[in-house]
């Protein structure tokens, strides 16, 4: 059996060409045509009418026969490529909901990334990543419930029912790699860091002794994040104040070494507390002085006779107020007062001075003696003495002042 389309042999009984895809229609006795091989004569007798009839039939089933195997073709093609970029275009839409989903859940937002996966996983069912995503998020929906509740509960200062649901969270996310994986334990640390924290403040407030805050120190900076390094230079701090007061009570005492010691401790836990740092300065200062103060104790009676032995030879006149001027007459005025600054009595204390003109030279050098003659200890006595003649004087300078001891 042949396709009266195309010509293609087909199957017996076959309701459609393979070939064109058409349906074929039943042949019956009236419209089979028999394809026989004519004789010479015939062909003679017909050759006029029928090979013309035979032209114009041909071309007529030729082409009927191809063109509608192309559009059915065609029409093919069209419906095929149609589906094709249809199902490109939803291939396109699920990667962009599974990536932006991958985003979210990587920047916290669970619940928003699984709303995108379901909804992409209701366009393709069986997406082997999109399943695996679903199930990624929806263990960190839990994980985030569990840290939800037990913040709710550090809340509460019930730090070891916080602390055991965040050890269940750290289960879930054990052994497990993927920055999602890493997002989730990183969120983790970050949670059980805060209740810690949390847990330490709350602690610190009941502890007074430097042994029970350095243990809480200790609990403290082994968390890395911010607020621990907060709470932990507060412990410092704290540790330094005691430390301050302790060490100041053994100064008082002129426990120098003692309280050095105790400074070194203190700057152990914060070395750049200022207070300690300025206070080891005080008390490094304070023993210098102290041994100063001995050592000239010790010295005293010994620098004492020669002390006063210097003053009183060489330092016992002090000069309180010293003028000079020309008076009317032309003259050159010299007159002050002195002071006796010896432990002993002094008598004929003797002035020695130059007078200068405007320009700054000597024009004549002259003495007089104090009165009273003698002075104890204290006492102030006078001088005045008049240059006659010197009317170009401008001003006057002691020289030197000479004295004996009583």
């Amino acid at each position: 059996m042949f396709c009266q389309y195309c010509g293609k042999k087909i199957e017996e009984g076959s309701r459609f060409c393979s070939g064109c895809g058409h349906e074929l229609r039943s042949i019956n006795n009236e419209d089979t045509v028999v394809l026989a091989r004519p004789s010479p004569d015939q062909v003679k007798q017909e050759e006029g009418s029928e090979h013309t009839t035979a032209q114009q039939q041909v071309p007529a089933k030729g082409k009927s026969i191809w063109l509608l195997p192309l559009a059915t073709a065609v029409l093919v093609a069209v419906v095929l490529g149609g589906y094709y970029a249809y199902e490109q275009y939803i291939n396109r839409l699920v990667e962009q909901d599974r990536v932006q989903a991958e985003n979210l859940a990587l920047q916290g937002d669970l619940d928003k990334a699984e709303k995108l996966i379901s909804n992409a996983l209701n366009k393709r069912l069986r997406h082997k990543t999109l399943q695996a995503d679903l199930a990624y998020v929806r263990e960190g929906q839990e994980v985030q419930s569990e840290l939800n509740e037990a913040w709710e509960h550090t809340k509460q200062q019930q730090f070891n029912q916080a602390l055991s649901l965040i050890e269940q969270a750290e289960k879930k996310v054990s052994g497990k790699e993927g920055d999602f994986y890493k997002y989730l334990s990183q969120l983790i640390n970050d949670k059980k860091a805060a209740v810690n924290i949390m847990q330490v403040k709350q602690e610190m407030n009941n502890k007074n002794s430097i042994e029970e805050l350095a243990a809480l120190l200790t609990k403290i900076s082994s968390f890395k994040v911010k607020e621990a390094q907060e709470v932990a230079k507060v412990i410092k701090t704290k540790i330094c104040q005691l430390i301050y007061t302790k060490a100041n009570e053994l100064l008082k005492k002129k426990d120098f070494a003692g309280a050095l010691a105790l400074v070194q401790q203190g700057l152990g836990y914060d070395s750049e507390n200022q207070q300690l740092l300025s206070f080891q300065k005080t008390i490094e200062q304070q023993k210098a002085a102290f041994e100063q103060n001995e050592q000239m104790i010790l010295e005293q009676a010994q620098l004492a006779a020669a002390r006063e032995n210097a003053i009183n030879h060489t330092q016992a006149v002090e000069v309180l107020q010293c003028n000079g001027n020309v008076t009317a007459q032309g003259d050159f005025r010299v007159w002050g007062t002195v002071r006796n600054v010896a432990t002993r009595p002094i008598y004929m204390v003797e002035i020695y001075y130059t007078v200068y003109d405007a320009a700054g030279n000597a024009l004549t050098t002259d003495s007089t003696y104090v009165y009273p003659n003698y002075l104890n200890p204290r006492d102030q006595g006078s001088f005045d003495n008049t240059s006659y003649g010197l009317w170009q004087g401008n001003r006057v300078k002691i020289n030197r002042i000479t004295w004996y001891l009583g």
